[in-house]
């Protein structure tokens, strides 16, 4: 969670996976994400990436829905042949 602010940017470095399909995913779990997509001009059409909310949530949902977004990535990550979330790192770091 980050230390401070109401988001935090997540992006795929390998890009491989497509967070148009991981929002879509999350969704039907409930959780919602804001997929890269939606921040930039088409001409740069960013879809590796996401931005994530902290600012409605209690702690406990926040990292209940994180756990669902780390096992949806997973999935995605291991369909493409990329088994780990090593590559997927917070923007930040």
């Amino acid at each position: 969670m980050p230390k401070g602010g109401l988001f935090d940017w997540g992006e795929d470095k390998t890009k491989q996976i497509d967070t148009d399909e991981t929002a879509r995913l999350a969704l039907e779990k409930n959780v919602a994400i804001a997929p890269g997509a939606m921040f930039y001009p088409p001409r740069y059409r960013n879809n590796h990436g996401m931005r994530l909310n902290f600012s409605n949530q209690t702690e406990e949902k926040i990292w209940d829905g994180v756990e669902i977004l780390a096992d949806i990535v997973k999935e995605q990550l291991v369909k493409q042949g990329e088994p780990t979330l090593r590559n997927f790192i917070p923007a930040n770091t």
